[in-house]
């Protein structure tokens, strides 16, 4: 009986963390993930990854999203993301195809833009590996293969970038596995200031609902000479994070950024996350 309620409790748990979207520290590198709308938006051409990994669990939850992003002449964009999630006996692998249609108005600068994407999630558990018990355990992984929807659309005007999405339309579930995505909902809203020559301010609101859970994250970067770039961010539910970076000639970025949250039962701040930033631009 003891292990049934154990498999049962766990089962719970990976319940919860299935549902949420990666929760990146540097989310604006990696819009179209959360956006298909935003595929070959603002770039010629684009590539990017987004490296994360928690400590302050035993068993350290661990995210990749990559992303590639092209513009199409007359058709609007074209691109391909890979998401993995990996936390205790649990792996998921995400693939989505991405397409973005874009309104060009007279005022070349402004574009409106209508995304779709279609992905194929496949989810592995091990859970065998986290049980000591009497009695010997199959000790075959366990996966199970489904189909994921997202929509988008985003609106782009000089120095103004706004967007609307709703990933996991679907709400795919691997009843083989215990696993449930959760429909989910996104807006942001960021705008450049040019304060001086060579010295930008980039504010930036990202919300995030599942309709259960939600998260409002306030994120104010610095860039200088259109190169250097450092800042923080501010969740709601009290996760700090700070981030610094260069984009070599403007066409290579690599950044760091430390996340950590303040919480009252660790009476402190926990181990964080570390996240890794990676990217190629064409303008």
């Amino acid at each position: 009986m003891k292990y049934f309620i154990f498999l049962v409790f766990i089962s719970s748990i990976f319940l919860g963390f299935s549902q949420f979207e990666p929760n990146l520290n540097v989310f604006w590198n990696n819009y179209t993930f959360q956006n298909p709308a935003m595929t070959g938006l603002i770039n010629k051409q684009e590539a990017s990854v987004n490296f994360q990994e928690n400590f302050s669990f035993k068993i350290a939850p661990t995210t990749l999203v990559a992303t590639y992003a092209t513009q199409i002449d007359k058709v609007g964009g074209l691109g391909v993301n890979y998401i993995y999630n990996q936390y205790g006996f649990m792996t998921r692998n995400q693939a989505n195809l991405n397409y973005s249609y874009h309104f060009k108005f007279n005022d070349t600068a402004q574009v409106l833009a209508l995304g779709v994407g279609l992905g194929i999630v496949n989810v592995a558990s091990k859970l065998y590996d986290f049980i000591e018990s009497p009695v010997p355990l199959n000790n075959s992984t366990q996966n199970q293969t489904g189909f994921s929807l997202n929509f988008g659309m985003a609106y782009v005007n000089r120095n103004f970038t706004a967007g609307l999405g709703m990933t996991q339309v679907n709400e795919v579930k691997l009843d083989r596995i215990y696993f449930q995505q959760k429909r989910h909902f996104n807006a942001f809203v960021d705008y450049t200031f040019e304060v001086a020559k060579n010295f930008k301010l980039k504010p930036t609101v990202y919300f995030v609902t599942d309709a259960d859970f939600h998260t409002l994250e306030f994120n104010l970067l610095t860039i200088v000479k259109n190169s250097f770039w450092v800042g923080g961010s501010y969740k709601s539910r009290n996760d700090v994070s700070v981030m610094v970076g260069y984009d070599i000639k403007q066409k290579l970025r690599i950044g760091y950024a430390h996340g950590f949250q303040f919480s009252q039962l660790n009476n402190g701040i926990d181990a964080g996350n570390h996240e890794l930033v990676l990217g190629f631009i064409i303008k």
